[in-house]
């Protein structure tokens, strides 16, 4: 996909990067690009970096994550800092002081630490926060128009929706990969294309069956899918 000509130069977001597999695979794949793996739980950092840091000078980790606005946030229990929807988004840390930094795409690539520099791909793997990521990061999608995946429960009928809503004010078509991805089995990938560069890239349509609690329909749903 990223030898595509529809991906742009550019750098590669990888949020929830986890221990690396896939930014690696980023990296490795394309070597003149900057990938930026960012990542909560600092063990799977330190293990990405022991892993791949040596060996890939364009492969940039960082600690935090990505949502609709720049803060830090407080971790609760000990095993909830590896997903972004169970951290408690109130700005107090606990008792045990741990926090988070929550950045925006926007503030990075726009005045921030990315400064200079445009997105072409996206992977955003953030359990459930993909919405909240794209609020902070309008601005850089309608600069930059890249190339973006995300991962929506269909069972939650009320978020797919919210989801597709944003991406749709953003001018994005959505594309969805009719298998189960990670352990649930109603988690689809989203691959999601700027409008404008659609027309140019051969696209076919198929149904993709979906259960009747999902959208309180018995329907299929006729979703575009990239061939």
């Amino acid at each position: 996909m990223l030898a595509s000509p529809m991906v742009l130069p550019g750098s590669i977001v990888d949020c929830g990067a986890h221990t690396g597999g896939e930014s690696c695979l980023y990296a490795s794949a394309q070597p003149n690009r900057v990938v930026h793996a960012v990542e909560p739980l600092e063990t799977n950092l330190n293990s990405l970096r022991a892993t791949y840091g040596g060996w890939l000078p364009n492969l940039r980790p960082m600690l935090g994550a990505l949502g609709s606005s720049n803060r830090e946030v407080a971790l609760q229990g000990p095993r909830t800092a590896s997903m972004l929807i169970h951290v408690d988004r109130r700005p107090n840390a606990t008792a045990s002081g741990r926090t988070l930094s929550i950045h925006t795409l926007d503030s990075l690539f726009l005045g921030g630490a990315w400064d200079g520099e445009t997105l072409a791909f996206g992977h955003f793997d953030v359990e459930g926060s993909e919405l909240d990521l794209l609020q902070g990061a309008e601005r850089v999608l309608r600069r930059d128009r890249p190339l973006i995946t995300v991962e929506v429960d269909l069972k939650n009928s009320n978020f797919a929706r919210s989801l597709l809503q944003e991406l749709e004010t953003l001018d994005y078509r959505v594309h969805m990969v009719p298998e189960i991805c990670g352990l649930h089995k109603d988690c689809r990938n989203l691959i999601c294309v700027p409008a404008e560069r659609r027309a140019s890239h051969a696209v076919t349509s198929v149904t993709v069956p979906v259960h009747a609690r999902t959208y309180n329909s018995t329907a299929l749903i006729s979703v575009p899918l990239l061939s």
